[in-house]
């Protein structure tokens, strides 16, 4: 469901403050500097392989963390929930933004040295 709302190709503006789907709809805000971890993420969004394992990811509301380091913040709701966007209710456009939070989670969980 989330590749159906969030729609890859997945990018990262020049100033890794924002990682965007293929219709330049924000999804999270970029809370590290570390560019890799940027760029590994958005690797394993689009499905990629990493050659980092990464320990310790877990969510706490509407934040991925790594190593108890804040990552992500989602974003979205205008496009979850705007009249220009899917016109979602508040339930499922948070059920959307907890799904793509999982996914980013998983995939990082799952993605380390995958082809």
């Amino acid at each position: 469901m989330i590749q159906n709302i969030f729609k890859p190709p997945f990018y990262i503006d020049e100033y890794r403050m924002y990682i965007f789907n293929s219709d330049y709809y924000i999804c999270f805000n970029i809370l590290t500097e570390d560019e890799f971890l940027c760029y590994d993420i958005l690797d394993v969004m689009n499905n990629k392989k990493i050659n980092k394992k990464y320990d310790n990811i877990r969510i706490d509301d509407e934040y991925l963390y790594i190593n108890d380091l804040p990552v992500l913040l989602v974003r979205g709701w205008g496009y979850l929930t705007g009249i220009g966007g899917l016109r979602m209710n508040n339930e499922e456009a948070i059920k959307a933004q907890k799904e793509l939070l999982e996914y980013v989670k998983n995939k990082l969980e799952e993605n380390y040295g995958r082809n």
